[in-house]
């Protein structure tokens, strides 16, 4: 772009929201004599093998909307973990969610079928906006029971009958190629068995005690790098392959580039992997109250809070000092 536009001394500012958000980050840590700043958006730069601050997030955003609302999804998921437990019971669920085949009593299974039900709260609270959490809460608290709020949540976006089958994941995961449907998602997770884990398991004592009370251990999700990719990547390979990213990039406390503004919103859960306090005088953290993933890089909305605007303007701020400075 320098020898084709002619550019002389130029400064090039890198933008990026998500995993490329920490790229941003990281290109200009790792080569400030070609970047001269960044905007991270909800940059997740510190890897982590067991992300269980994921699912905190979630709850909380759903508790500090209405404590009734977690409450409920709560005591719905109580019931599904004890239906779960008999052969009628899993047939019942199977009808309640409409599932492809009737859930089987095998634990893959049944963390298979807990992952996508809990994924829906993930993806409503992670891409919510000002309206999406009343409306899910008002889904789970108005029908009828618990249990039928949890279905009524995930009915939300139902798209024929939900897949319970592991075995056809992890074959679906093993298509090699090029024109499969999973390639780009088989790439990602391959990353994530090689270099950011970011696994969301419920380890923490938060969500199993107050919100899925469902146990998907990170184990499940390591065994899938051997599954998928290769048998050597196993426990030991995957948690030194994580390690060592954070030694190469120096994860969120020991991030040392500078002129980078890190924005994020408290209602993401990606954003406690972000920096969230400056490591240098030069480290810009923009936290911006009751807002989700990337919500500074959509175009403003008559609905936005006051947090997104006045967040919006620091950014803004700190970009026209670099170009001017």
């Amino acid at each position: 772009m320098n020898a084709k536009f002619n550019f002389t001394n130029p400064r090039w500012i890198t933008f990026g929201g998500s995993y490329p958000g920490a790229l941003s980050a990281w290109a200009r840590q790792t080569y400030p004599d070609i970047i001269y700043a960044a905007v991270a958006s909800s940059g997740p730069v510190q890897a982590v093998v067991d992300f269980t601050g994921y699912l905190d997030v979630v709850y909380n955003a759903l508790n500090n909307y209405d404590p009734k609302c977690s409450a409920s999804v709560h005591n719905g998921f109580l019931k599904i973990n004890e239906l779960m437990k008999t052969e009628d019971g899993r047939s019942s669920l199977s009808k309640s969610f409409n599932t492809c085949e009737t859930i089987k009593g095998d634990s893959d299974t049944i963390n298979y079928f807990y992952e996508s039900i809990i994924g829906t709260y993930m993806g409503q609270v992670q891409y919510s906006d000002p309206t999406t959490i009343p409306y899910l809460c008002q889904l789970q608290t108005s029908a009828g029971d618990d249990l039928q709020g949890v279905v009524a949540v995930n009915n939300m976006e139902s798209q024929g009958c939900l897949d319970v089958s592991y075995q056809a994941y992890i074959d679906f995961m093993k298509d090699t190629s090029v024109n499969s449907e999973g390639v780009e998602y088989r790439a990602w997770v391959w990353q994530t068995c090689n270099e950011f884990g970011f696994y969301q398991s419920t380890d923490s004592s938060l969500v199993t005690g107050d919100f899925t009370g469902a146990d998907i251990p990170v184990e499940w999700y390591v065994q899938q790098c051997a599954q998928v990719y290769d048998p050597s990547m196993g426990n030991t390979t995957v948690y030194a392959n994580i390690k060592n990213t954070n030694k190469h990039y120096l994860g969120q406390k020991g991030y040392n580039g500078t002129k980078v503004v890190f924005p994020n919103g408290t209602n993401d859960p990606w954003h406690v992997l972000s920096v969230l306090s400056a490591t240098n005088s030069k480290t810009y953290p923009v936290i911006i109250d009751g807002t989700s993933h990337c919500a500074d890089m959509y175009g403003p909305r008559s609905n936005d809070p006051p947090s997104l605007t006045e967040g919006r303007k620091k950014i803004h701020s700190h970009v026209v000092s670099w170009v001017y400075e």
